[in-house]
């Protein structure tokens, strides 16, 4: 549970197509990150709350530029890396970081996707809202929802994780059942995990409700 709870915040913190993993109070560091390059993503961030400062994280290097650049930022108090996607492609990003006295070693292996449509079909009650995803993991309704809910993923998918929770800060985490009825509220978010069965890389869909 701890996993998802981790990464249900990078959708909760979408400024200006800023995607950022936060988890105050410790670096939180992933061995893999998959990026699938949308409209409006700029980046997405490697949270490093306990770092003190931008200068205390060193040797930043991108195996391979041409995919993924790198820089540094601090957003209201924490130090961030920011890794920003150039094209599709596989890089290694490794740094070094002050945390509570000691120099610690990161390497995350990144790769990254062009964007894609791994939903077949999402229908709440009767109505289908799988080409909301057209372009972007990542949409916006302005209505409650209410129904049965039915997913269906395109070939090579296979649906892990269904949850909804608060947009605004996470709370009333709920996993949700594939054929059950559910209820999405305003300010609240629908999102389903799927995985590639050829490698095992995860994507997250997104449907918020306004």
């Amino acid at each position: 549970m701890k996993k998802y709870l981790l990464f249900l915040i990078t959708a909760l913190i979408l400024l200006f197509g800023l995607q950022t993993v936060t988890y105050a109070g410790e670096p939180y560091i992933p061995e893999k990150m998959i990026v699938v390059m949308t409209p409006n993503l700029v980046s997405h961030n490697i949270n490093l709350g306990g770092v003190a400062k931008t200068s205390d994280v060193t040797k930043l290097k991108s195996s391979n530029k041409s995919v993924v650049k790198l820089s540094k930022f601090v957003y209201e108090g924490t130090v961030y890396v920011s890794v920003k996607p150039n094209k599709p492609g596989k890089a290694t990003v490794t740094f070094d970081y002050k945390y509570k006295g000691k120099t610690c070693h990161a390497k995350v292996k990144v790769k990254v996707y062009k964007y894609f449509n791994a939903i077949k079909s999402l229908k709440i009650g009767s109505k289908n809202y799988a080409s909301k995803f057209k372009k972007d993991n990542y949409a916006y309704l302005k209505k409650k929802l209410t129904g049965k809910l039915k997913i269906k993923a395109k070939a090579g998918y296979k649906i892990l994780d269904i949850y909804s929770y608060n947009r605004k800060d996470g709370s009333n985490f709920k996993t949700l059942k594939n054929g059950k009825k559910v209820t999405i509220k305003k300010g609240y978010a629908l999102c389903i995990d799927l995985e590639k069965t050829s490698n095992k890389d995860v994507f997250s869909f997104t449907l918020a409700i306004d």
